[in-house]
Order: C-alpha cells, then structure tokens, then sequence
C-alpha cells in the first residue's frame, strides 16, 4: 500500500479501496484482487473508509464503492480533492434493471451473483481498462458500462 501520498511505481500495482455493506461480496473481490497482485483495502461503509484512509495515510488509486451508500458520492467528492487521479467504479446490485448513469463515476457494474471465475475475469478486465490520468473531472469520456 502506499502510504507515503505519491502515485504507484512502475510495475506497482494501485491500492483498491472496497466500501460496501456486503461482506461476501467485499470478501471475494478482495481475495480476487489480491490474488491478481493489486492491494485491496476494505470498508464497511464511508465512515470506516475514511478512517483507515486517515490513520495509515492510505494513496487510493480506485474505489469500488456501492453508491446506494447514503453518502457515496460526498466521500467520492471529498477523497478526489486530495487524490485527483482517482478511479471510481460503482458496483451496483445484479437485479437492479437498467445500468444508471453515474457522471460521479468511471466506471458502472453489477456485483455478480456468482463468485466464480468468470466474474473474477470480469471484474480485473474492468479495473485493467481503467485509463490512467485524472479522475472523472479530466473532462475526457471515460465512462465504462459493464453488465
């Protein structure tokens, strides 16, 4: 993890912060992560996330984040003052219709209902295609749509 501020170095995988309610679904993306190289770093909710940001001096290079959180997108707005190049990805309910638009984000996809290696695949194919540079207010379309 990289505690110092400073983006990651060549060959240095980024710090994923996971901030979600579902425990199982928190569990498994983080083993999958880890397994793939990355650093993962879980939260409960944005009060939790916050705090374990604050007391390791924690850089974030993604969050993965349920937006029904009720303050998702303040913690998003807040945590991109001090990391512009920050990466967010909403995982959204499997059941939960349509895919919204989500200007806030980087990217959108449904937490699966299996967690199986093809959702593993997807789910580092997603984090993977993230382009690097600034957050979502580069001003560039970055936005990704899975399903």
């Amino acid at each position: 993890m990289r505690a110092d501020g400073g983006e990651p170095g060549k060959g240095e995988q980024p710090t994923i912060l996971l901030v979600d309610p579902d425990l199982g679904f928190v569990f498994w993306l983080g083993h999958a992560l880890d397994s793939a190289g990355y650093n993962s770093v879980p939260a409960q909710n944005t009060r939790d996330a916050t705090a374990l940001i604050q007391e390791h001096k924690l850089s974030i290079e993604i969050v993965v984040i349920d937006p029904l959180l009720p303050d998702a997108f303040s913690f998003i707005s807040r945590l991109r003052q001090s990391q512009r190049s920050l990466k967010v990805i909403a995982a959204i309910p499997e059941d939960w219709g349509e895919l919204p638009a989500m200007p806030e984000v980087d990217a959108v996809i449904r937490k699966p209902r299996q967690f199986n290696a093809i959702a593993t695949l997807s789910w580092i194919n997603l984090i993977q295609s993230l382009p690097s540079g600034t957050g979502a207010d580069s001003g560039q379309s970055s936005k990704l749509l899975r399903s």
